[in-house]
């Protein structure tokens, strides 16, 4: 993500933020040359807070320089990276600080609020100005945003099943409350065909093949969920495949859609519940079909293009939503009014 946002052809983009500040810096030293060192700080934070989080620092006592503040001489305070005891011997870090060569470690601890302030306050703030559609465009923004589509690319994919397969519409409508059409989505077209690449830390031997240490590992998750050693018709959207004998065949959930160990998505949970509820309620309130040309003739989303990259996001095609009942557009609008 940051080799993407911070390529060398995309450094135009942050330039005027450069300039402006360089020009407040320089003017900011002429008027207060005691202040150099609180002004560079200032200054590089500025840049920095700007393109990561879309804010404009103004003053001195802007939360994020308060913040920098605290990091900066916690940083320098810390010893040689990979130098300190706390290093060569992790376990002193559970040590109490009285413990010889345990300093290091008790510096952490005591700067540990600073760095915590750094990770959780930007995302906490550019959330809320996201919410209230106020966030600048910056990488922070722009890589929150890229989480939320990988759930709107996946609802992309239900819509299309379900114009394709209307018979499985008509049965989850039914039945609205089982998660099997969740399930059988994600597993036929999900957002990250790839998954997100990872990294080598060591060599590694799988299957008889050397992978040497700092490769690029790439989980093949769409192969993963159309196997057809797993999957009977794999390409074939049928969501009775996870049910038991003898309705279904007892088909295992695929499970690599949000990445594997350590690394797997924290969102993921937000997720599930994010595309349940959206599904579960469409389904509930909308009738979704094949649109009508002026002919009168269906509209066949046949070879929908997507798009190639880490997540996959499908591009417009045309269908046709109608509410399944009075009833339910009474609900809806009850529902919208009342929050």
């Amino acid at each position: 993500m940051v080799q993407n946002y911070f390529h060398k052809e995309r450094q135009r983009d942050h330039r005027p933020i450069q300039l402006r500040e360089a020009r407040n810096l320089a003017q900011n030293l002429l008027n207060n040359p005691h202040d150099r060192l609180d002004l560079l700080l200032r200054y590089s934070t500025a840049i920095i807070v700007e393109v990561a989080y879309g804010h404009q620092i103004v003053s001195t006592d802007d939360a994020y320089v308060k913040i920098a503040e605290g990091c900066s001489p916690a940083a320098a305070a810390s010893g040689p990276p990979g130098g300190t005891p706390v290093d060569l011997f992790p376990i002193l870090k559970h040590l109490p600080s009285w413990f010889p060569g345990t300093y290091y470690a008790t510096v952490a601890r005591n700067a540990s609020h600073h760095f915590r302030a750094l990770k959780d306050y930007p995302i906490s703030q550019v959330r809320e100005q996201m919410n209230h559609g106020t966030a600048r465009p910056s990488f922070l923004a722009r890589h929150l945003e890229s989480i939320s589509q990988t759930t709107s690319s996946t609802l992309s994919f239900f819509f299309l099943a379900m114009i394709l397969y209307p018979d499985w519409q008509h049965r989850a409508q039914q039945e609205i409350d089982a998660v099997c059409l969740v399930q059988e989505t994600l597993r036929w077209n999900h957002a990250t065909p790839s998954g997100v690449p990872h990294k080598a830390m060591e060599d590694d031997v799988y299957n008889g093949m050397l992978i040497p240490k700092g490769s690029t590992v790439i989980a093949n998750v769409r192969s993963m969920t159309l196997d057809e050693s797993v999957y009977k018709d794999p390409f074939k959207f049928d969501p009775t495949r996870f049910l038991p004998a003898p309705v279904g065949r007892e088909e295992p959930y695929a499970t690599g859609q949000f990445g594997f160990g350590r690394r797997i998505c924290p969102g993921r949970y937000l997720a599930d519940d994010s595309l349940w509820i959206a599904i579960v309620t469409i389904l509930a309130t909308i009738s979704i079909s094949k649109a009508i040309r002026p002919d009168g003739k269906e509209i066949m989303p046949d070879d929908v293009p997507i798009t190639v990259g880490i997540t996959s996001q499908l591009r417009p095609f045309p269908c046709r939503l109608e509410s399944r009942s009075e009833m339910a557009s009474q609900l809806l609008k009850q529902f919208v009014e009342s929050t």
